[in-house]
């Protein structure tokens, strides 16, 4: 199907075939953006890959130990996807540095920990213990799920806990596993263990057993992917992971003959036509789709080295409209450079949508991502015999700076994954 003919269903029409490819690129997530140009590579013979190649989702693929079979998706048994999923993430690296943390996500078990000790890696790649140690410390921080590839449910489970916002019970389950606790410690021996009072050891239990029994889910490879679009730096500096035009070119053997040696029948020569223009079109869209993500990444997620420092609370939320009149851009196509994209933080990889703010009642602005982080840090301070109302939580929210109203707070509660005060009250 040629790039006009599949825009039908995606924009409206009397869109030129320019733009609505772009409109169509933009949309697209990084792993389906891959999908997408390889299928538009196997098609049309005027487009060809650029270097050595490219998987479809951003990962070089020597490092990937399944060759990639089809367009649609990942190949493999579930442990080459495993790690496959692993090595797509992987932050930028020296050569020796990847090296070691190729190794380490091919040692993934089927729960998500290290099947190898480090020495075991460190000898079979002839290297120094300690260089194989500062890799795996460097991984446990940025990659996801978060606490894959630690060492045992101990590890996982303070990896897990660094990456939430640190809140009192979050701290004190933190402590908890510093002092040598296992997460499945009860509130009594918790208690007696760290000399707490009952109910902030009740409340750091909770949050404990709160944590996965193991990195990885069973079922498989977490889907989609949360392959980030950008990278926020630690003090707060913006870049876009995606440069999508480099990974094409024209075909130089097609784009250098002309069309009469390419075609000597009519039928053959509107086809090399038609294709001749698609590839035009697909590499315009490429690269209007960079400068245009770059320049929304920018307005979205620059200024926001306090978050990179504090966390999720102290996110400065930016609102689509604000950002598109500030860009001279439609909020439509705003909006399509930001949803379903990811951002990875010195927090972890984020929606870039948790950026996005809303209005509320006093005429300001609130982030997603901030409103959860405080109604998690509000309700991990109630009292639990009398947790508070999701009207008192509005109330609480009001009184730091946050005017939302109640149904607003009970549907970013639920979204948070708190439930509701009937069911939060202990005794």
């Amino acid at each position: 199907m040629s790039a006009r003919a599949e825009l039908g269903t995606t924009v409206g029409v009397g869109v030129e075939p320019q733009t609505a490819l772009f409109l169509k690129v933009l949309a697209l997530p990084r792993a389906g953006l891959g999908a997408w140009l390889v299928e538009a590579v196997e098609r049309n013979p005027f487009l060809a890959w650029r270097g050595e190649g490219f998987d479809g989702w951003g990962a070089a693929a020597a490092d990937v130990p399944s060759a990639r079979a089809g367009a649609g998706g990942l190949s493999g048994s579930p442990a080459a996807e495993r790690v496959r999923h692993l090595i797509e993430q992987l932050p930028p690296l020296d050569a020796a540095s990847r090296r070691i943390a190729c190794a380490l996500a091919a040692a993934v078990d089927v729960d998500g920990y290290l099947g190898w000790p480090l020495e075991v890696v460190a000898r079979r790649l002839g290297v120094a213990t300690r260089a194989v140690a500062a890799v795996h410390r460097r991984l446990l921080a940025c990659l996801e799920p978060a606490g894959v590839l630690a060492r045992d449910r101990r590890e996982a489970a303070a990896v897990i806990l660094r990456r939430r916002p640190q809140h009192a019970a979050e701290r004190d389950a933190l402590a908890a596993l510093k002092a040598g606790l296992e997460p499945d410690v009860g509130a009594r021996a918790l208690a007696a263990a760290m000399g707490w009072p009952p109910a902030r050891a009740r409340a750091a239990a909770c949050c404990l057993e709160s944590l996965p029994a193991e990195p990885w889910p069973r079922e498989g490879v977490p889907a989609p992917p949360a392959l980030p679009d950008f990278r926020l730096g630690p003090d707060g500096e913006v870049a876009v992971e995606v440069r999508a035009r480099s990974w094409v070119e024209l075909d130089r053997a097609y784009a250098r003959l002309p069309a009469r040696a390419l075609a000597a029948a009519a039928g053959e020569a509107a086809f090399v036509r038609a294709h001749r223009r698609e590839a035009h079109l697909v590499l315009t869209a490429l690269a209007r789709r960079d400068a245009t993500m770059a320049r929304v990444g920018q307005a979205l997620l620059g200024g926001q080295a306090a978050f990179a420092r504090l966390g999720p609370r102290a996110i400065v939320p930016r609102r689509i409209e604000d950002v598109s009149r500030h860009l001279g851009l439609h909020p439509s196509t705003v909006w399509r450079a930001a949803q379903d994209k990811w951002v990875a933080t010195p927090h972890g990889t984020l929606p870039v949508r948790a950026f996005v703010g809303r209005r509320v009642r006093d005429g300001g602005t609130v982030g997603a991502a901030a409103l959860a982080a405080s109604l998690r840090a509000i309700v991990a301070d109630e009292p639990p015999e009398r947790p508070l109302t999701d009207g008192e939580l509005a109330a609480r929210l009001f009184a730091l700076g946050m005017a939302v109203e109640r149904r607003t707070v009970a549907k970013y509660r639920a979204l948070a994954g708190i439930p509701p005060s009937r069911a939060r009250r202990r005794a």
